[in-house]
């Protein structure tokens, strides 16, 4: 026998309570336990050598610079011991790599990027990987082992790096995250800036090292959701006449498709955030240039259209998800997101913190980057400075 509406009806209900409570209580012990960590005061000014006259400019190629180079992943990693390996089926090898930032802060552990790869063990077509970045305050890999267990029995590998000030590259003192929304706007800005350019180093050095023919996909968390689109978005703007091969496809896991709206308007996990920022309504509104120049939207599509796509039997090469009760990020943020890409977005009957963090989730994510469909077709874009 099925369900009862009455009963689906408080199903539903109880759903959304849980989902609030949990979003609410991880909000307040991240509120109070990492953002809060020792009383200490915001930063104030960027936390680079970069001028805050070009943070404030509202223009993207001002704020973020020119294209960072790109790095030769190989030649700066070293494999894992095998049991790393063994802990996600399929995958062959893994494989930890560094290289230094291209913004130079006072921490020293800060300026140099740390990643890890996850090779699958399959080797019969051309091969693919996605690099995918977790979220704010993230201390361990559990998400992206969560995706590379359904990647690597596909035949595909998984890229991440850490965040600037996050999980490995956090300086003594401070919790993950902590300094990533620890400061005033220029401080913001300028961390926003190194999260985007070191992602762009990366995503380059995966798509131009020769070593990927399949092509790269690029997938991010929350936080780490808005990097990798806004990356996608200046690789497809900004940064296309000196970029050599754009990503395959992008998606974003509930990701703070408006970041300054999401700072201002969200829930507890951005309370002191808001506080550092001090922000008016009149200077939201004069910051308007700002705030268009980190909106993935207020940028065009990054990845083609495959015709397929009109057709509803191929693959979109945008997708989004959104929890119906997030409480951290502006859904409707990310509505707007998926009308001006025209994306795929994807609801799921939960907060933040379950499709952020839950396996179940997560895996469900990242399922359709197994379709052959999604890297075949119109694949990545090849961008050179002739093809402007």
């Amino acid at each position: 026998m099925g369900i009862e509406p009455g009963s689906r009806m408080i199903a539903r209900v109880f759903r959304r309570l849980a989902s609030h409570l949990s979003d609410e209580f991880a909000g307040l012990g991240l509120l109070y336990g990492v953002m809060r960590h020792r009383g200490l005061p915001p930063r104030l000014g960027p936390a680079s050598g970069v001028d805050v006259n070009e943070l404030l400019s509202g223009d993207p190629a001002r704020l973020f610079g020119p294209l960072p180079g790109t790095v030769h992943l190989r030649a700066c990693s070293d494999p894992l011991a095998a049991a790393e390996a063994d802990r996600v089926a399929g995958c062959a090898e893994v494989r930890d790599f560094a290289f230094p930032s291209s913004e130079a802060t006072e921490f020293e552990v800060n300026d140099s990027v740390r990643g890890r790869l996850w090779r699958a063990e399959r080797g019969d077509r051309p091969r693919r990987v996605v690099l995918v970045v977790d979220g704010v305050m993230q201390a361990s890999f559990g998400n992206i082992r969560a995706f590379a267990r359904t990647c690597c029995p596909a035949g595909i590998d998984v890229a991440t790096i850490d965040l600037p000030f996050n999980h490995r590259r956090t300086p003594e003192g401070f919790r993950p995250g902590q300094l990533i929304l620890g400061g005033d706007l220029p401080h913001m800005l300028s961390v926003l800036r190194q999260a985007v350019r070191d992602t762009a180093t990366t995503f380059r050095g995966l798509a131009d090292g020769g070593e990927y023919p399949g092509g790269v996909g690029l997938a991010g968390i929350s936080f780490g959701g808005w990097t990798v689109l806004q990356t996608a978005a200046l690789l497809g703007s900004i940064w296309k006449g000196e970029a050599s091969r754009g990503p395959r496809w992008v998606c974003g896991v509930c990701p703070a498709a408006d970041l300054l709206l999401a700072l201002t308007d969200g829930g507890a996990i951005v309370r002191a955030a808001r506080r550092n920022l001090r922000l008016s309504r009149d200077d939201l509104a004069r910051l308007a240039p700002v705030a268009a120049s980190i909106r993935p939207g207020a940028f065009p599509r990054p990845v083609p259209a495959d015709p397929s796509e009109t057709n509803g039997d191929g693959a979109n090469r945008v997708m989004l998800h959104a929890g119906r009760f997030d409480r951290f990020v502006p859904n409707h943020a990310i509505e707007r997101l998926a009308a001006a890409w025209e994306g795929e977005l994807t609801w799921h009957r939960t907060g933040h913190m379950g499709l952020a963090a839950a396996p179940p989730y997560l895996k469900a994510v990242a399922e359709p980057w197994t379709r052959d469909l999604l890297w075949q077709g119109g694949g990545a874009p090849v961008w050179s400075s002739e093809s402007e």
